[in-house]
């Protein structure tokens, strides 16, 4: 015991619980105003408890001794395991266990801020490949089972030089390597990861190949963090487009490069509110190409300066900036509203086709919005052809089919795109609703050299033929390919040897020139 005026507000006999339930009684240190306390019970909590103190002191005569001080306490938690578990939930991904994107990111600030020229830091970039298709095809939880499994295989590769680790979002990785020589050792490791990741992965009785691409970058004094992120991206982004599973590290080229496609998604950016994004129209003929019969409607960017950009340079860049649907909209509008001008001066328009993206076709409001602009222009339905890929329609098909089922019913007229070169495209045949199957290029390609080529063709003319369904071969180049074509009895046909895609106002003169009456521009 002590004198009160000595030990009160000082210590109290604290009441807890342990881990186990069990009560635990201890003496402690009370600072006044104090929330939760940490205590040792040594005979039998080895870890410390984590109590309130509520009653601190009892009142007794001044002068007198007291041979204790009595407190109340109630269980808060374990706090100290808790605050751990809190702490490593907030900076590591939930799913694979890897550090999360706001921890991966302050990683590679802090090292890129603390390199030098002798401690040089390289940052990765890994996308996995094909992994859009293994959700698709096996569903998100084998997608689920990939992530983690490539992530154990990233955090035993980092591990072997103390590297840090995480997952940005999705599929992508993002790997800090501390103290790399220089470039060519960068090259070396961004290769090693990209193998790592290149075998089989093997659960649930499948066999998945899901490995990635990697984009590099090694730091540069001044150069900051979220710079250096950018070049690694671009990388990454090289990389996909040479295929799958490639490694491949900034340069000066590329750096010139990422320059170039940052402004031009700035100038793309602008194009779309500028009206810059015009349609092309491409003719489709009949009667061994001496009758206008159909026009594809496609896009290209009339760029100040620049002139017309072809849709292999800017579609990949809406893409990436997730307006291919604001396109695809911009398109399917300018090209009602000009049938309707067409129309008004008395032309006979053949039907126009009109490109659906992906993005569009897996769109919700789809239907809803293609029937708000065919009524806000005055475009008969009966005037359009919606072109689909087999690629828009790989997920959620029923939804895809009643969706194409409700435009059709509008009046619209549905082709299949690019036919024969997915896996399905015989089965959408018989599930949705196409009216028109257009034979892809590859086919056409030098078909009068290719029994491979012949065969198919033939096979998909006859099938078409059964089922009541128009056939239409595009990408004709060449003479001989058309020759051949219109031998085996191809009455519609589409390519650069019969027309280009052409403006509105040249499009105009040659609809004039098939048109049996209407007025000549």
């Amino acid at each position: 015991g002590q004198p009160l005026e000595d030990s009160l507000r000082r210590t109290a006999l604290l009441l807890g619980i342990d881990a186990d339930g069990e009560p635990r009684f201890a003496f402690t240190t009370v600072d006044p105003g104090n929330g939760a306390l940490p205590i040792h019970e040594s005979r039998s909590a080895p870890k410390p408890l984590w109590v309130v103190p509520l009653v601190a002191g009892a009142s007794v005569p001044t002068g007198s001794e007291a041979r204790s001080a009595f407190g109340l306490a109630a269980l808060v938690q374990a706090r100290a395991d808790a605050n751990k578990q809190l702490e490593y939930q907030a900076h590591h991904d939930h799913l694979t266990g890897l550090l999360n994107r706001r921890a991966i990111l302050e990683k590679s600030d802090t090292a890129a801020a603390a390199g030098s020229v002798d401690t040089q830091v390289g940052l990765l970039f890994l996308d996995l490949d094909g992994f859009k298709q293994v959700n698709d095809t096996h569903g998100h939880r084998a997608g689920d089972e990939v992530l983690v499994m490539q992530s154990q295989r990233l955090l035993n590769l980092a591990r072997t030089r103390a590297c840090w680790v995480g997952r940005l979002g999705g599929d992508e990785f993002l790997v800090v390597i501390p103290d790399v020589a220089d470039e060519r050792e960068l090259e070396a490791i961004a290769s090693q990861y990209a193998s790592a990741l290149a075998p089989p992965l093997t659960f649930r009785d499948l066999s998945i190949v899901c490995g990635a691409s990697v984009g590099a970058v090694l730091a540069r004094p001044g150069v900051a963090a979220e710079d250096l992120r950018h070049e690694a991206d671009t990388a990454l982004y090289s990389a996909k487009s040479e295929g799958r599973g490639v490694a491949v590290t900034s340069s000066p080229e590329l750096r010139a490069k990422l320059k170039q496609r940052d402004e031009l998604r700035e100038a793309f950016r602008v194009a779309l509110t500028e009206g810059e994004i015009v349609p092309f129209y491409q003719p489709i003929w009949s009667d061994k190409g001496n009758r206008l019969c159909g026009l594809e409607a496609l896009a290209r960017w009339r760029r100040p300066s620049h002139g017309v950009v072809s849709p292999g340079e800017f579609l990949p860049v809406a893409e990436d900036l997730g307006v291919l649907t604001d396109v695809d909209t911009t398109i399917f509008r300018l090209a009602c509203e000009q049938i309707v001008v067409w129309r008004a001066a008395g032309l006979e328009v053949p039907p126009v086709h009109i490109n659906a993206s992906s993005s569009s076709i897996n769109h919700p409001d789809l239907v809803p919005r293609t029937q708000a602009i065919l009524a806000s222009t005055g475009c008969p339905p009966s005037s359009v052809v919606l072109e689909v890929t087999e690629s828009g329609l790989v997920t959620d098909l029923d939804s895809r089919e009643q969706a194409l089922q409700q435009l059709r019913a509008h009046g619209l007229a549905i082709a299949a795109d690019d036919f024969g070169t997915g896996y399905s495209s015989f089965a959408y045949l018989q599930s949705l609703p196409i009216d028109i199957v257009k034979v892809d290029r590859q086919f056409i390609n030098r078909i009068d050299e290719s029994l491979t080529s012949q065969a198919i063709v033939a096979v998909l003319s006859d099938l078409a033929g059964l089922l009541g369904v128009e056939l239409i071969a595009e990408g004709i180049e060449r003479i001989e390919e058309l020759d051949y074509l219109v031998s085996i009895g191809c009455t519609k046909l589409q390519g650069f040897l019969l027309g280009r895609p052409a403006s509105a106002a040249v499009t105009r003169s040659l609809i004039g020139a098939h048109s049996n009456s209407g007025t000549q521009p």
